[in-house]
């Protein structure tokens, strides 16, 4: 795995580039050696660059996994933020709550396939630096925010089973929809990522939706058009 460097604007692009050569060296060196026996003074090595400037951006080896984990689930450190991208502003145009539901199951578990690999390394982190703990449970209320504001756009529509309400809806994609479910299902069950977001969107369709089951060929096909597991329709 390699963290990948969006385009960056020229007066960017030094601090950019040594950011990014930082993050791979890192990451290099933790799939090599683990996480506990890496120090801040390899990574600098690895990266050719002065232990001081890994210090400068970084401060601790702590925050340095937790950037490399946000810099590989937005697919680059100079990556735009999930909520410029074109699918989740759809999520939020769309009134339609099964292609909402579809470019979350899609789009999300892009993400979470990114960084799943990462997960053992933020385990570590978090056995061996408690202070860590909070940095982590931050980046985890951020994603329950935003699954919360997607939830709320498909619930405008009275779209959402009556009794769960927004906050619910926001709990049951939390539990679905992460690495470690990802992770089970994919390596230890041999799932193909396709059929991963197949079956979060047909839960989540099942589990949300006032019309529950799926049923309707030409509402799936339409919802998951264009993406890597779209529903054909049998007809």
């Amino acid at each position: 795995m390699t963290v990948k460097l969006s385009p960056s604007r020229p007066r960017r692009r030094q601090p950019t580039e040594t950011r990014r050569r930082i993050l791979e060296a890192a990451l290099r060196l933790f799939q090599e050696q683990g996480y506990p026996l890496t120090t801040m003074a390899a990574i600098a090595d690895q990266a050719a660059v002065a232990v001081q400037t890994v210090y400068f951006t970084f401060h601790t080896k702590g925050e340095l996994l937790m950037q490399l984990v946000l810099a590989v689930g937005a697919d680059g450190p100079d990556a735009p933020p999930h909520r410029d991208r074109a699918w989740y502003r759809e999520i939020l145009s769309s009134t339609d709550p099964r292609r909402q539901l579809a470019l979350l199951s899609e789009h999300g578990t892009d993400i979470f396939v990114r960084i799943a690999p990462l997960m053992p390394f933020v385990d570590a982190a978090l056995a061996s630096d408690p202070n860590l703990s909070v940095a982590w449970q931050e980046t985890v209320r951020a994603r329950k925010e935003g699954m919360r504001e997607q939830m709320a756009v498909v619930a405008r529509s009275g779209a959402i089973r009556p009794g769960l309400g927004v906050d619910g809806a926001a709990d049951i994609v939390f539990v679905l929809q992460r690495p470690e479910t990802l992770r089970v299902l994919t390596v230890e069950c041999g799932w193909s990522t396709e059929r991963y977001k197949a079956w979060i969107y047909e839960t989540l369709c099942q589990q949300l939706l006032v019309d529950g089951a799926r049923g309707d060929a030409d509402a799936d096909a339409a919802a998951t058009a264009g993406l890597t597991f779209a529903l054909a329709n049998p007809g």
